[in-house]
């Protein structure tokens, strides 16, 4: 293989790469709270790398109207407790009461605050500073970073805009294909040598 041709496949890998993580952003267009990852590609000489990370960009804030929806402004997530005791964190503030009190998200996960897990009436509210309180009561407080607020009633929707993730994966896609008729031409080009050679013998 030559290093036109090698220079080729790396750029077919590094496509491939590009529209897997463009697939995936697109996967999640309905996904609340997801915030859409960029792809970046880095030529250190002969060599192509692609990284990703996680754009900084929020969704806009809508009202939901469901009373314990929560939204999120700033950095930051709502930590959940799974059902065997693991942590985890998330953007998507679409709660649920359950009968004995606790707010859960779609995958049965306990919303956590200060405390331990969240147990509060139909009557909760949540304060921009994330204190819940019943009336006057302070129940808890949701763990956020300095300067995210809270909003009761919204959910953040999707950082993803379908039209730049089509882009994105068209894009992809034509590279993949440039290196696919390099490597076609590379290939021929070698084999017409080999036969140049047979024929001189």
């Amino acid at each position: 293989m030559t290093s036109a041709a090698e220079w080729a496949a790396q750029t077919m890998s590094v496509a491939q790469a590009r529209l897997e993580i463009a697939a995936d952003n697109l996967a999640n267009l309905s996904t609340n709270g997801f915030r859409r990852h960029e792809a970046a590609v880095e030529r250190f000489a002969s060599t192509l790398r692609l990284s990703s990370r996680t754009a900084e960009a929020q969704g806009a804030l809508r009202p939901s109207g469901g009373a314990f929806d929560l939204a999120l402004a700033g950095r930051g997530a709502f930590t959940l407790r799974a059902a065997d005791g693991t942590l985890a964190h998330s953007r998507d503030g679409a709660f649920s009461r359950t009968e004995d009190g606790h707010l859960t998200d779609a995958g049965g996960r306990v919303l956590m605050g200060r405390c331990g897990p969240l147990v509060v009436s139909s009557q909760a509210a949540f304060a921009a500073d994330g204190t819940v309180r019943e009336g006057a009561r302070i129940v808890d407080r949701l763990e956020l970073p300095a300067g995210t607020t809270v909003r009761q009633g919204a959910l953040e929707v999707s950082g993803v805009e379908a039209t730049s993730e089509l882009l994105a994966i068209l894009s992809a896609q034509r590279s993949f294909e440039s290196g696919q008729r390099v490597i076609a031409a590379d290939d021929a080009m070698h084999r017409k040598s080999i036969d140049d050679v047979a024929t001189v013998r």
